[in-house]
């Protein structure tokens, strides 16, 4: 006989033999309900996890595939921070931790969803809706405020006004500035306009200090304001309306070489100056009118 042929024939006799014990070890595991390593039969506990993961993921798509809660402007306005944000990446089906090393899968996620259901972000407190509003490029389009933040807005505005009368609090404001500056300032305060930048009309950690910053009011007819501003950051991108200043720009180059993970662990506020800093975005100019009582109207502007 051959060699080649004697070893052929040992070859298909292993191969049977091996085949019939595959099969028995594999009934073997069926008939102790999947304990036999290997067997190809799931363990009970392997079993309920592979079904809890199909309940989630099934579960998951089910939410997605629903319509999303518009909710009322400002309703999770007393829930900012970290749940709010946990809530955005959750409605946009993104891992927290994706999102927080900017995995662009991730990134996508918030942007597109967002994009597609604006309405969602007014929900939010300001400086979510606003910061949303910027990242995924949507701008003031649909911006809403609720009757309680326009309060706050008007609060503030009313409070800069009488600082603004009053001599003394107007000097003390003023004398913070160098010449030129004040000058600008004073211009400004002579054709009626309002600064709102003072502690006391924009109080500091505050939803409106986090959201508009300081701006000018002006005050029209029945005792009501107008705004006209721009949301951006002096640490975005030159291109993207970032500051020209020296120290804004060391200040943006050290954001943007800051892991973006690091900031995360120092909450969403920070984490959202990194990304900008990265040139996330897009500015976005906006006009508010403020009744006398009520709630704000929003109108978008061209950017400058």
């Amino acid at each position: 006989m051959p060699i080649s042929s004697f070893f052929g024939g040992v070859q298909r006799f292993a191969g049977q033999t091996l085949g019939k014990a595959q099969d028995v070890y594999r009934q073997l595991d069926r008939a102790s309900g999947g304990w036999l390593p290997g067997g190809g039969v799931a363990s009970p506990i392997t079993a309920r996890v592979q079904e809890q993961q199909k309940h989630a993921k099934a579960e998951k798509a089910r939410i997605q595939s629903l319509p999303p809660y518009v909710g009322k402007p400002g309703e999770r306005s007393n829930r900012a921070g970290f749940a709010n944000a946990l809530d955005v990446l959750n409605r946009a089906g993104a891992s927290p931790i994706g999102f927080a090393t900017t995995n662009p899968n991730d990134m996508t996620l918030v942007k597109n969803y967002f994009t597609k259901n604006p309405d969602v972000m007014n929900q939010y407190d300001l400086p979510t809706n606003m910061f949303l509003r910027y990242y995924t490029g949507v701008g003031a389009q649909g911006m809403q405020f609720s009757t309680e933040q326009s309060r706050k807005i008007r609060q503030g505005i009313e409070i800069a006004k009488q600082n603004t009368e009053n001599p003394a609090k107007r000097e003390e404001f003023l004398s913070q500035f160098n010449p030129a500056y004040r000058r600008s300032y004073e211009d400004k305060i002579g054709t009626g306009l309002i600064p709102v930048a003072t502690p006391e009309s924009l109080p500091p950690g505050g939803e409106v200090n986090f959201s508009l910053g300081r701006h000018w009011a002006k005050p029209t007819s029945q005792d009501g304001y107008q705004v006209d501003e721009k949301f951006d950051w002096g640490t975005a991108p030159i291109s993207k309306g970032g500051s020209k200043d020296p120290g804004q720009r060391r200040m943006a180059q050290a954001l943007s070489q800051r892991p973006a993970w690091l900031s995360a662990l120092s909450g969403p506020a920070e984490l959202g100056q990194n990304l900008v800093s990265r040139g996330y975005g897009e500015p976005f100019s906006y006009r508010l009118n403020i009744p006398a009582s009520g709630q704000i109207q929003v109108e978008p502007l061209p950017n400058k």
